[in-house]
């Protein structure tokens, strides 16, 4: 129901960015992660600062198995933020993952 109003409420101000990012805040919280990869691809640019989203889309390529894209997201904001810690996670999230195991 509230995916509905979302989508009604876009068809009718279409040019509203700050609708967009919360319907997409909205798929993301809600698991729905190929209909927010559709928006960030709208909304993000490859220049965008914007690092909450930048870490929607790290996340989703991580957990999509792009691993390469998911890093270059995390350097994104880590040369935006140089001293965050929100990456932390995600980052070793990619290390374990890509760690060469004897």
């Amino acid at each position: 129901m509230v995916d509905a109003k979302f989508k009604k409420a876009i068809s009718l101000s279409s040019d509203n960015k700050n609708l967009q990012k919360d319907y997409a805040r909205f798929l993301y919280e809600n698991g729905k992660l190929n209909e927010v990869e559709a928006i960030l691809s709208e909304y993000l640019e490859e220049d965008s600062k914007d690092v909450e989203f930048l870490l929607m889309q790290a996340n989703i390529s991580f957990w999509s198995g792009d691993v390469k894209t998911a890093k270059k997201n995390v350097a994104k904001i880590k040369e935006i933020y140089p001293e965050t810690t929100l990456t932390d996670n995600l980052s070793n999230q990619i290390k374990e993952l890509t760690a060469f195991y004897i």
